[in-house]
C-alpha cells in the first residue's frame, strides 16, 4: 500500500481590501511617512492626513490584503 497523498488545486476568487488605520480624536487616517525605525520588529512611522499626530505601527498602512470571496447560496453544493 502506497502513502501517496493526490490532491488537486482549484481557482479561488478573491477580492482586494485595503484596511486603514484612522485617529480617534478626528477624523483622519495614518499614512506612512516613508520612516522606517531600526527596532525588532520595524516600526514604520505614521502621520495624521488631518491633524498631524505621529505613530508608530508594526505594519505599514494603508495596507493591501486580499480575502477570499464567500460563495453565494446559489454556488455552494449540499452532499
Amino acid at each position: 500500500m502506497s502513502n501517496l497523498i493526490i490532491f488537486e488545486t482549484a481557482p479561488v476568487e478573491l477580492t482586494r481590501v485595503q484596511p486603514r488605520c484612522y485617529v480617534e480624536t478626528c477624523t483622519g487616517f495614518f499614512k506612512a511617512t516613508g520612516q522606517v525605525l531600526t527596532a525588532f520588529p520595524p516600526l514604520y512611522v505614521h502621520i495624521c492626513d488631518t491633524c498631524g499626530v505621529e505613530y508608530s505601527f508594526n505594519t505599514s498602512y494603508p495596507t493591501l490584503e486580499y480575502k477570499e470571496k464567500p460563495k453565494s447560496t446559489s454556488e455552494m453544493v449540499t452532499t
